[in-house]
């Protein structure tokens, strides 16, 4: 039996999609622009690159397409998570990063709070973060098993 859950789980994330070249060189230059636009400008704002460990670990996390949060002790310290699920077809990373960078309008950094949802948007702009990895999944939506659901799921380090 647990070789079956084994084999199910490495299968899962076999399935996971990770992204091409050309799309890595695309969000990574849409993480310098969103970066280097933060009002006020950050003093000590790393340049970001992508991270094959950490795509790694994002594919590891979404084997069970679980939208919650790994335990924290199954990721190295320093490392956080931002994650969205979208209906229909495959979003390219392109658009799941553009829709958490419009997340800008409710941040408001004098408070350093959010009025509304901001948490992927101040992950992207996180100054000390050097590193970022994300992964895709289809997986099955619950209300309906004939529509299918994609997650993204993206870590950065350090957090």
């Amino acid at each position: 039996m647990m070789r079956a859950a084994y084999l199910l789980a490495l299968t899962s994330v076999i399935f996971a999609e990770v992204p091409t070249e050309e799309e890595r060189q695309r969000i990574v230059e849409l993480h310098a622009q969103i970066r280097e636009s933060v009002e006020p400008p950050a003093r000590f704002m790393m340049m970001i690159s992508y991270s094959s460990e950490l795509e790694a670990m994002a594919r590891y996390w979404m084997a069970d397409c679980r939208f919650n949060p790994p335990n924290p002790a199954a990721l190295p310290k320093s490392v956080s998570l931002i994650a969205k699920y979208d209906k229909g077809e495959r979003p390219s990373l392109y658009d799941v990063f553009s829709a958490f960078a419009s997340e800008q309008q409710h941040y408001k950094y004098v408070s350093d709070q959010c009025t509304g949802q901001c948490y992927n948007y101040k992950q992207m702009v996180w100054a000390p973060a050097t590193a970022f990895g994300c992964a895709q999944k289809q997986c099955s939506n619950e209300a309906d098993s004939s529509k299918h659901m994609y997650l993204t799921a993206c870590l950065y380090s350090p957090a």
